[in-house]
């Protein structure tokens, strides 16, 4: 090993939290393949069962043991790398990822899937008061994050834009040892990847769906990506 790989193998191990579909599987790649080059020992077997249901995917993953999953903050000890996703891109992300709905709602229209009042119960990101809509749903959970401390958080959208940026970043938070150059990620990674768009959702969203997400969520919301 040369020598910045040698001190990377003593790099504090930082894990990943997230709502489902917000960058999760990019950000853990980009962790693994810098950070922790050959480091077999973080590498794990996961298990994603999809939301209300019981079709569960086994994924062999490389630094798998880095992620937490998709739980609340207050089942989530601090220290941990938080991700997070504008909500309009993340709503259209579970709804694309077929394997996260139930069979009574696997075939709905996209604007009929936000109207829908989910019953959480049982799925990663349950959270105390399960009856709610993917809005409500993902606002509340970033919203339980953001209070906080300890944790950094991630913005998928710069992750996407200014990766080295993010990764400096990341470094120095965490007093972690720099590739000698950062790596890339830009194959396809995760359960079901899509093509991870920072502006996807724009062609699925009508006026009156956009009016309704910022009814859920505040237009300066810090988890609202501007264009």
């Amino acid at each position: 090993l040369h020598l910045i790989e040698a001190f990377q193998m003593d790099n504090p191990v930082v894990r990943i939290c997230s709502h489902p579909r917000s960058g999760t599987h990019f950000l853990l790649n980009y962790l693994g393949r810098n950070f922790y080059p050959g480091r077999h020992d973080l590498d794990g077997i996961r298990g994603s069962f999809g939301h209300w249901s019981h079709r569960e995917i086994i994924d062999p993953l490389p630094y798998g043991k880095l992620l937490v999953g998709h739980l609340p903050y207050s089942r989530i000890q601090e220290g941990s790398i938080y991700i997070y996703r504008d909500g309009r891109a993340t709503a259209l992300s579970v709804w694309k990822f077929k394997n996260f709905l139930h069979k009574q709602i696997l075939d709905i229209e996209f604007t009929k899937f936000i109207r829908e009042n989910i019953d959480w119960i049982g799925s990663p990101a349950y959270i105390c008061s399960p009856i709610r809509g993917i809005f409500q749903h993902w606002y509340d959970h970033l919203s339980g994050w953001k209070r906080a401390s300890e944790v950094f958080f991630v913005r998928y959208e710069d992750l996407v834009l200014e990766p080295e940026k993010v990764l400096e970043e990341i470094a120095v938070f965490y007093g972690l040892t720099r590739p000698k150059k950062w790596i890339r990620v830009d194959d396809l990674v995760g359960l079901s990847p899509q093509q991870g768009k920072i502006d996807s959702w724009k062609e699925y969203f009508t006026e009156e769906d956009e009016d309704l997400f910022f009814k859920f969520v505040p237009k300066d919301f810090y988890g609202v990506y501007n264009f």
